[in-house]
């Protein structure tokens, strides 16, 4: 009895090949990318090697993300950090501990559970996660979306009492409450020093083109880079690697490309793309020879 023979893929196209895979991988929340070939229609299955490649450059071009974990490469429809961001923005009523975040996230995203510890890391970071004070009797931290009020008046009390002071002092000195008052807000403004002024936003510019060029050497066959994938290696706020990726390009460091029909993005992926004062919402980035 002749054995029988497994089914090779017809020649397709890249790029059918690519669109086939990304429809198999609707839904997709940390999968290895041998589940995820099993999703495949069996009649492109093979050779596995062609899937693969699909697969390989569907997360090249942001279509699909890869997380690497100890225990392996996993694979999301969609970025498991976006989309544990917004999870958290829209979702979360209370705050937690960590553990009992991390048990939230396996509840109402299956899958994205693999995902939390270096979400977690990023979120306390940014301006997604806030800590909170524990619960009486309890001193294990919590985390919520919104920062924990601050009680100013009582932490400013001994400031106050200070000033007070300080200001029988002065007006029987016969100094001008005005003259005082534009002396408190000057200290108080400079107090602010601005992120160019101590070196952060230049740290962050540093860190912004370390990591563009990692994610180049990672990759040297692909031109036309992820916004996304860049955006997941960097502990930045939106607003600061927004501004670091115009910026750059404005000085002609890298070069941004425009995402054609941004509004067929859901949400949380929109929010990974850069934004432009005109709204232009710009999916890749290549960079530029330097000197």
């Amino acid at each position: 009895m002749t054995p029988r023979s497994r089914a090779k893929t017809p020649d397709v196209a890249p790029e059918e090949l690519e669109r086939v895979v990304r429809e198999a991988a609707r839904g997709a929340a940390g999968l290895t990318k041998t589940a995820l070939r099993k999703r495949v229609p069996v009649s492109y299955q093979r050779p596995a090697k062609h899937v693969d490649a699909a697969i390989d450059a569907l997360v090249r071009t942001g279509a699909m993300f890869l997380l690497e974990e100890s225990k392996g490469a996993l694979y999301f429809e969609h970025d498991p950090l976006a989309h544990l961001d917004g999870l958290v923005r829209e979702r979360l009523s209370t705050p937690r501990t960590q553990r009992a975040l991390k048990a939230w996230v396996g509840e109402v995203a299956p899958g994205y559970d693999v995902a939390f510890d270096g979400w977690f890391k990023r979120a306390t970071n940014g301006a997604v996660l806030y800590e909170q004070s524990p619960l009486p009797r309890s001193k294990a931290k919590r985390f919520g979306r919104e920062p924990e009020p601050v009680d100013v008046a009582a932490l400013l009390s001994p400031v106050i009492k200070s000033l007070r002071a300080t200001l029988r002092k002065l007006d029987a000195k016969r100094v001008p409450r005005q003259r005082v008052r534009e002396l408190l807000l000057a200290a108080l403004e400079s107090s602010g020093a601005d992120r160019h002024a101590n070196g952060e936003k230049d740290d962050d510019r540093s860190r912004f083109v370390a990591a563009l060029d990692r994610l180049t050497a990672d990759d040297p066959a692909t031109a036309l880079l992820s916004i996304r994938a860049l955006r997941r290696r960097l502990s930045l706020d939106k607003k600061a690697f927004d501004d670091l990726a115009l910026e750059l390009a404005h000085e002609g460091v890298v070069e941004l490309h425009f995402h054609d029909y941004p509004a067929s993005l859901p949400d949380s992926e929109r929010a990974e793309l850069v934004v432009d004062a005109k709204g232009t919402h710009y999916v890749g980035i290549t960079p530029r020879a330097r000197p």
